[in-house]
């Protein structure tokens, strides 16, 4: 059985984990190049790790009460961009590529990593295309955004930039507009 339709029957949705797209499957998209697939245990493997993770997190916080040690920060960012590749095809770039952390079928890629009810993004200057994903505790992923960058900016022009010329978005308007991504846009999950 497969890791989307085990979690289809431990009572998960479709989009609250990382699976198969079930929508737009006969249109053509970037990810209807032919690319070999990775294995399903990788993917696996990156959930264990991210359970793993959280656990320590927890077991941390009740040895020293009242203090958090959240995953957060780059940490989250680099657990994005490895699902990115292994879930997305999204083949990752040096670390120094400024606003810019792969590419997938000739189009450049932002990654954005979220584990709670926004992300912060900059304006787009050379990625085509911006993927979010959120992260949960139980290791689990789920796309929340793949489209077109300049959509989400265009949708944040009211917003006022912060210090770190970043807007914020929620994953809720980030859902409202990935229902408006053409399919010429969007990245498929392997």
């Amino acid at each position: 059985m497969s890791a989307f339709h085990g979690s289809i029957n431990r009572g998960n949705l479709p989009q609250q984990i990382a699976g198969p797209r079930m929508d737009n499957q006969n249109q053509s998209s970037i990810a209807d190049v032919a690319r070999p697939c990775k294995s399903d245990a990788r993917a696996a493997g990156l959930r264990e790790k991210i359970r793993n993770i959280y656990a320590i997190a927890a077991e941390l916080e009740t040895m020293f009460p009242g203090r958090k040690f959240n995953p957060d920060g780059n940490m989250v960012g680099s657990i994005g961009e490895a699902i990115a590749e292994v879930e997305y095809r999204v083949e990752l770039f040096a670390l120094c590529t400024p606003g810019i952390d792969g590419a997938v079928c000739g189009r450049n890629v932002q990654i954005k990593t979220t584990q709670g009810r926004e992300v912060a993004v900059k304006k787009p200057k050379a990625a085509d295309l911006l993927l979010v994903i959120r992260i949960s505790s139980d290791g689990n992923w789920e796309r929340v955004y793949d489209g077109d960058s300049e959509r989400v900016w265009n949708a944040l022009a009211t917003q006022k930039e912060s210090f770190m010329r970043e807007k914020t978005i929620s994953v809720k308007r980030l859902r409202q507009l990935q229902a408006g991504v053409e399919d010429r846009d969007r990245i498929l999950p392997i």
